[in-house]
Parts: C-alpha cells; sequence; structure tokens
C-alpha cells in the first residue's frame, strides 16, 4: 500500500476475506507509508471490493497540471506566492518584458525558492524580438522537486518596462520524476497572424510540455492548435500577466515526436516565446490505446455478470530493472468507473500474482487461473521485444466471470458516455493508468432453449 495515491486510507485499515468455500479466512492490516501485498492463501489469486479515502487532485497515477499562477510587475526582481501540492512536484517560471525605446529588455537571469533545484531551459533562452512596434525577451527556467507547501519563488529581473510571467507546478504521477528533455524558442519579427513558440522533438515517451508566446501589438490570440507532427491537443493557461497578447498553453504527451503551440490571431503582430519539455523518468507503467479493448456483459441472474479486457503496457521502471518489473512475476490490475485524474473509493481489484510462466518457439507467456466467492478470473500474458529504455512490454488479456459488478461500482453504460479507469501495478509499485472512453457494455445474450422437435416422416 502506498501514501499518496488511491490505496492510502485514515490510520489504518483490517481487511477480512474469505475464498474457495471457507477454506481460508484472514485478516491483514496496513498502516499509511507501507506497501502490503495482499495475503494469498492456496491460489495466488484475491477478488475485492476496495475502499479508499477521498481522490484529490495531483495525488493519481497519472501525470497532470495542478496549477498555474500569473503576474505582472513594473518594479525589478518580482516575486510569486504559490502552495505547492506534492514534494517532488516541478515548478516551470515563463516570463516575458517589453522596453520603451529602442533597447532590448533584460531577461530572468536567476530563479530560486521552494525547495526546488532551478535552472534555465537549455536550448533558445533567453530569446529576444527587436525591431518591430517594442523591444520584447521571453525566458523560461525549471526547478525540479519542489518541496511542497507555501512558499515564495523570486525571480532575478531588471531592465524592462513591464514583466509578465505564469508560475506552474506540474506533477509527474505516483512513483514518477521529472528531468528535463528539450526546450526551444522563435523570434518572428515579420507581422503576422500566426503565433508559435517553435518546436521541439522530444526523446521521452511521457513529457509534460509548457509553452508561451508574446505578440508585440495589444491583439488577443485566437485559437490554439499544435503545429509539431506529434498529434495532441494542447491546453490553454492563463495569459502571463493576464495580457491577451502573452498567451500560454501545457500539453502532456503519450509518445514521442514533434510538438509546438501556435495561436491563430485576428491581430497582426509580430511575436517571440518559446517551448519547454520535463520528461518523467520515475517508474512508471504505460497503458498503451492502441488495441485496448475493455467488455462488460451483465446478466439478469444473480454473481454472472462478465468483464473481458486486452492491452498492451509497458514498465519503464526506476533505476535498474529488477523482478519486480517483470510483469510475468506478478501484477495487481484494477478497473472504475471514473476517471484517472478522479479515481473513485470503490473498484474492483484483480491480483495476478504469479504467473505460470511457459515458453514455446522463443516465445514467453504466462497463464493464471484462480476463484473464490466473488468470481473467476482467468488470464494470459505474453512477453513482447522489449522497448529501448524499459523493463519489457506485455500483452495482457483477461476475463473475469461469475461476479457481480455492482458490488464493484461498475454500473455505467459503453463510451464514451461513460468512462472506465484502468490500472496496473507492479510488485515494485510502480503504476499506470489510462481512460478508457470505447467499453463496450450491455446484457449477456440468453443461449437458445433446446427442444425436441417431433413430426411425421413423409
Amino acid at each position: 500500500m502506498e501514501t499518496g495515491n488511491h490505496r492510502s486510507t485514515v490510520a489504518a485499515i483490517a481487511v477480512a476475506f474469505s475464498f474457495l468455500s471457507g477454506l481460508a479466512r484472514a485478516a491483514a492490516t496496513a498502516t499509511p507509508g507501507t506497501r502490503m501485498r495482499r495475503l494469498v492463501f492456496i491460489v495466488a489469486f484475491l477478488l475485492w471490493a476496495m475502499p479508499s479515502s477521498s481522490w484529490a487532485a495531483c495525488s493519481g497515477a497519472s501525470m497532470e497540471l495542478c496549477q498555474n499562477v500569473a503576474g505582472t510587475q513594473k518594479t525589478s526582481n518580482p516575486t510569486q506566492a504559490i502552495t505547492v501540492t506534492n514534494t517532488g512536484d516541478a515548478l516551470i517560471v515563463m516570463g516575458a518584458a517589453f522596453q520603451n525605446g529602442s533597447v532590448t529588455p533584460g531577461a530572468i537571469t536567476a530563479v530560486s525558492g521552494c525547495g526546488a533545484t532551478w535552472a534555465e531551459a537549455p536550448t533558445g533562452f533567453p530569446v529576444t524580438l527587436e525591431g518591430g512596434v517594442s523591444y520584447q525577451s521571453a525566458s523560461i527556467w525549471y526547478g525540479l522537486n519542489a518541496t511542497a507547501g507555501a512558499c515564495t519563488v523570486s525571480m532575478t529581473w531588471t531592465g524592462f518596462t513591464q514583466a509578465y510571467w505564469n508560475l506552474l507546478e506540474a506533477y509527474p504521477g505516483t512513483g514518477g520524476t521529472f528531468q528535463i528533455d528539450v526546450s526551444n524558442s522563435t523570434s518572428i519579427p515579420t507581422a503576422g497572424t500566426t503565433w508559435q513558440t517553435g518546436l521541439i522533438t522530444t526523446t521521452h515517451t511521457s513529457d509534460f510540455l509548457a509553452g508561451f508566446t508574446q505578440g508585440d501589438c495589444a491583439g488577443t490570440a485566437g485559437t490554439l492548435s499544435d503545429y509539431g507532427t506529434g498529434g495532441g491537443t494542447p491546453s490553454a493557461l492563463s495569459a502571463l500577466g493576464g495580457a491577451p497578447n502573452y498567451p500560454g498553453a501545457y500539453q502532456i504527451t503519450s509518445g514521442t515526436g514533434q510538438f509546438g503551440f501556435e495561436w491563430s490571431s485576428s491581430s497582426n503582430c509580430a511575436d517571440d516565446g518559446g517551448i519547454i519539455a520535463l520528461a518523467d523518468t520515475g517508474g512508471k507503467i504505460v497503458i498503451s490505446p492502441t488495441g485496448e479493448r475493455l467488455q462488460i456483459a451483465r446478466s439478469s441472474a444473480a454473481m454472472s455478470d462478465e468483464v473481458n479486457t486486452a492491452f498492451t503496457f509497458t514498465d519503464d521502471g526506476l533505476g535498474t530493472c529488477n523482478s519486480g518489473n517483470n510483469a510475468l512475476n506478478g501484477i495487481d490490475v484494477f478497473l472504475f468507473q471514473g476517471t484517472c485524474a478522479d479515481l473513485p473509493g470503490l473498484g474492483l481489484e484483480l491480483e495476478l500474482v504469479p504467473f505460470v510462466s511457459n515458453t514455446v518457439n522463443h516465445q514467453t507467456y504466462g497463464t493464471f487461473f484462480g476463484n473464490d466467492s466473488f468470481g473467476t478470473v482467468s488470464a494470459r500474458i505474453l512477453a513482447l521485444p522489449t522497448p529501448v529504455d524499459t523493463c519489457g512490454e506485455w500483452l495482457l488479456n483477461l476475463e473475469v466471470s461469475g461476479l457481480d459488478t455492482a458490488t464493484f461500482g461498475l454500473t455505467g453504460g459503453s463510451g464514451p458516455g461513460t468512462t472506465y479507469a484502468l490500472e496496473v501495478e507492479d510488485l515494485d509499485g510502480n503504476v499506470g493508468c489510462f481512460d478508457v472512453t470505447n467499453a463496450v457494455v450491455g446484457e449477456q445474450i440468453d443461449p437458445p432453449t433446446k427442444t425436441v422437435r417431433r413430426g411425421v416422416r413423409q
């Protein structure tokens, strides 16, 4: 059991369970901050409804933006107060300034505060725009491993008429750790209606992107999009200092590629700006959207519902890979009706520990079977070629039958109207979560009734 995710509870919990027609009975307790592998007897399988504490923002399995705070100031060396949500989160300062007259304004030369280790984005900064309507500068700094609690970020920044900024807090997800991936900037002195951040090519599967641009006119940024080839949809941030011509955006990626933000404006402006990518390099499981399926078939008969799912997942591990990162040694699979960002307190857990491993024609796979008073589970896992910089990749096929899905809070319908959160945890406690929006949910079709047909032979 880990502190900080949905398996954390108040002071302690006690779980009583029975299975295999009462052949074994046990009670287990756990306190926050310690991980408890559930007790397993006869067969290594346990299926149960799992109560939990309330889910809070920036405390789940997935990477997310916690907050962004914007400000503006006409005097030197501004500061920004913030309350950091989690120790280990990253902070990003995006700063823009302009100077009256033909003088390039100063840029940010140092940032400190909140217990973070600060550095300037490594490529492209500071960037300046000269010779347009005004003279401008843009800066991006990032701070890793911030300390939770109320604190102040201080910026060493002089030589401007007015400065604008946006301070972001990013959360890497359970078990995640941020490090710098790439950054870039752009400066476009020719007036136009397309304002851009510049392009980056990421090198990690899971990145947090943040970027902004500053138009040198009293215009307003328009429609936001990602103009790279990596795909995805960015989300708008608060404009730097609240200025409509200083827009910001962020995006969370699920694969490497080329990314950059642009705004289609109705105003003709020269612009400059930039973008940064922080990579999650901590222990993390990534569930692939390719080929994922989830089916829930309900029955009018008691304890006769079925849940079937298949998906591919990668275990990125944490540092050196070990036996806990090998899914053949066992994994936990969770299914909730809800989203990864807001998991409910009730869900279905399947503890698949361990698989019976087999190798046929150089291909390794594992099988698992178990049952108890809550239902029956059958699973097959196939080891796929290991991607670079990971501990392995697997394809899991899972079938659960003879259960009551309502007991586990699974009462919704098919997607996209209903979202289900699919989560995987390895034996090291690395976690990955994926929002399923294409579930197929319905009633089971009763088999045809067998009848004896009588007739007269002609």
